[in-house]
């Protein structure tokens, strides 16, 4: 099985990607899987919002990953369902960031699924 990660930025602002998402997920059509390519991240996002992990003391570039991060914080034991296989699929993906905190996660990661680093 192949994953495909499209690298491209479709919203400008983080806040509006995140009403549009909701957008999406209160009009979506289950039917209709063209919304949006992953279903999954919308219904992750309309949980978020549900649960109330979106904090208005957020900046707005930060909305998103802090809303993610702090469901993550609060929901720590749900690594443990992921098989080392999926985890390796994630670390395989690369990096998404340049933040120190994040390169060495990713670093921590690959070397438990065992991925040498490349340079």
């Amino acid at each position: 099985m192949r994953f495909y990660i499209r690298r491209t930025i479709l919203y400008p602002k983080p806040v509006k990607a995140v009403a549009h998402i909701h957008d999406l997920a209160k009009t979506r059509n289950h039917d209709d899987s063209s919304s949006h390519p992953w279903p999954e991240w919308l219904n992750l996002m309309g949980m978020l919002v549900k649960k109330g992990y979106f904090g208005e003391t957020v900046k707005e570039s930060n909305h998103i990953r802090s809303a993610c991060l702090n469901f993550a914080r609060h929901r720590f034991t749900l690594v443990r369902y992921l098989s080392k296989k999926d985890m390796k699929v994630i670390a395989e993906c690369g990096c998404p960031s340049i933040d120190r905190k994040v390169v060495n996660s990713g670093k921590r990661l690959r070397a438990y699924v065992g991925i040498d680093e490349v340079n």
